[in-house]
């Protein structure tokens, strides 16, 4: 990737644990209607909408970031199409500070063996094969109850770092703080934790009949339905099943609940890479996914596995933003008091190093030692974990807008293209 930067601009300074917001010259310019415009500008006799150039922009640091997936040979030389882009928006919004990065795709006859390779058409099944290769699956809808918006699945690239109570404090914040209707899916049949972190002891779920059939009734935590294997299960009971049985199950708690309308439904995915994941992932309609990982680099190899899964013809789940879970150490009696226990968090540089919005770092926060634990609610109300919770669902909330817009454009984009086609056949 070639990145190219605004000439009067730069380079960023050394980035603090917190998510940059956008810059004060474009306060009063959501995300959407940044995109709506930048589009539109025309390069070359075309807009960048009829280039389809445009892939993604945030702000980080102060800077308008863009990013434009070209081709290895543009009809516009790179330096001018910059330079058009930077002085149309300048002249528009009054923002200096703009930094463009090209993605360069490769000439289709040198498409790689291995690429190929991993192409190819193999089982039914959606598992990776004996030769390594990944088979794209078709989807098949998922019946609900009620309608749902947003499908938002929370996964990690290994276990242990704070995946479900980042799903968990994410759908309280939308529901308590946006007034969200949400609901949380706990897809990690393997190891069902949102139950006992919630301290949700139900012995029986209840059911009612929905057409001759019946349909459960998910337990509610802080007015939010909830809904997991954990309630079927002992605590210490193993699930020993594969990725066909895991996937149906997953359904099951879909298709067989009684979910009333949601604006999201927040999944607990099960970690790894490896087929039940991703078995599970294929299963559900997602939205998008949020990759969580702590600030220490042993764990970003496992990120960018987890990132290269959702990317990956079997599944393309668009990656909505990373969240750094126990960037620091915080005691819940000095709230201003941080302790970098893995050094200073650097997992922003990686999201732009992997082209993904940074969503924002969670602290660990922890009662002092004879005092009794910190429960889920107490943690996730305490001020020093808030304020940061705050800024990601915020962030999370502009990346589902801009997604929208996104669609939205290629749904008017695939209509009139439709529409032209027809009125050609019938001349």
């Amino acid at each position: 990737m070639t990145t190219v930067k605004d000439s009067r601009s730069t380079p960023p300074a050394q980035e603090d644990n917190q998510s940059s917001q956008p810059s004060p010259s474009s306060a009063s310019l959501s995300l959407q209607d940044l995109w709506r415009f930048i589009e539109q500008i025309q390069v070359g006799g075309k807009s960048l909408k009829e280039w389809g150039w445009l892939a993604n922009l945030y702000f980080r640091n102060e800077a308008l970031y863009l990013v434009l997936n070209m081709p290895a040979h543009p009809p516009v030389p790179t330096d001018e199409l910059v330079q058009q882009l930077r002085q149309a928006i300048e002249q528009h919004t009054g923002i200096a500070n703009i930094r463009c990065q090209i993605r360069r795709a490769p000439p289709s006859n040198r498409t790689s063996t291995r690429t190929q390779a991993q192409q190819k058409v193999g089982t039914d099944s959606g598992s990776p094969s004996a030769a390594g290769r990944v088979v794209p699956v078709r989807r098949r809808p998922t019946r609900v109850s009620a309608p749902i918006q947003h499908w938002l699945a929370i996964a990690s690239g290994k276990g242990g770092v704070g995946k479900t109570t980042v799903a968990v404090a994410l759908a309280w914040y939308f529901r308590h703080h946006f007034q969200w209707q949400v609901g949380i899916l706990d897809a990690d049949l393997f190891g069902p934790s949102i139950p006992p972190l919630l301290q949700l002891n139900v012995n029986r779920v209840q059911a009612e009949l929905h057409e001759g059939k019946p349909r459960l009734i998910p337990p509610q935590w802080a007015d939010i339905p909830v809904m997991s294997l954990g309630f079927f299960i002992q605590e210490d009971q193993p699930v020993l099943w594969r990725g066909p049985v895991a996937s149906g199950t997953v359904r099951q708690l879909v298709q067989d609940v009684a979910w009333q309308p949601l604006e999201a439904l927040f999944i607990d995915l099960p970690p790894g890479t490896s087929d039940i994941p991703m078995t599970v992932a294929q299963s559900l309609p997602l939205t998008g996914v949020i990759i969580v990982s702590t600030p220490h680099p042993l764990a970003w190899a496992d990120v960018r596995r987890a990132i290269a899964m959702f990317r990956h013809p079997a599944l393309r789940v668009p990656i909505l933003g990373i969240v750094e879970n126990m960037a620091y150490f915080t005691p819940a009696d000095h709230p201003d008091k941080r302790y970098f226990l893995f050094g200073e968090p650097r997992t922003k540089e990686l999201a732009q190093q992997l082209e993904v919005p940074f969503l924002g770092s969670l602290p660990w926060i922890v009662a002092p030692a004879k005092e009794k634990p910190l429960s889920f609610t107490d943690m996730i109300t305490h001020p020093a974990f808030l304020k940061p919770l705050a800024q990601i669902a915020q962030h999370l909330k502009e990346q589902l807008a801009l997604l929208r817009t996104r669609k939205d454009t290629t749904t008017t984009d695939s209509s009139q293209a439709s529409a032209e086609s027809s009125s050609e056949n019938q001349t």
